[in-house]
């Protein structure tokens, strides 16, 4: 698929984690209620800055959300990551 521009997978029964390569030409990518697992991998933020609206809410997502992922908030009009176990930032939250 050389032309792939959005990819929504959402609401199906998906298992796993998030692929490390991506398409450079997607700008919209649904992956919401997939059972995705693990972290956000670096590669996503660096190879998919022109997403428009990527959403992975409501995953078993974990770790840090990758500055590169973060800096895509200049140039998105939404970023949905929601009911997930994710932290902003390079650190864990300090023991309450």
């Amino acid at each position: 698929m050389t032309s792939l521009e959005e990819l929504y997978l959402s609401g199906n029964p998906l298992v796993g984690g998030i692929p490390e390569t991506w398409e450079k030409r997607l700008h919209g990518i649904g992956m919401s209620r997939l059972g995705l697992v693990g972290s956000i991998p670096i590669s996503m933020g660096i190879h998919l800055g022109s997403l428009c609206y990527p959403s992975m809410d409501n995953n078993d997502l974990e770790g840090v959300i990758p500055e590169q992922f973060r800096l895509m908030e200049e140039t998105t009009m939404e970023i949905n990551l929601q009911n997930n176990g994710l932290l902003m930032g390079s650190h864990s939250p300090q023991p309450s």
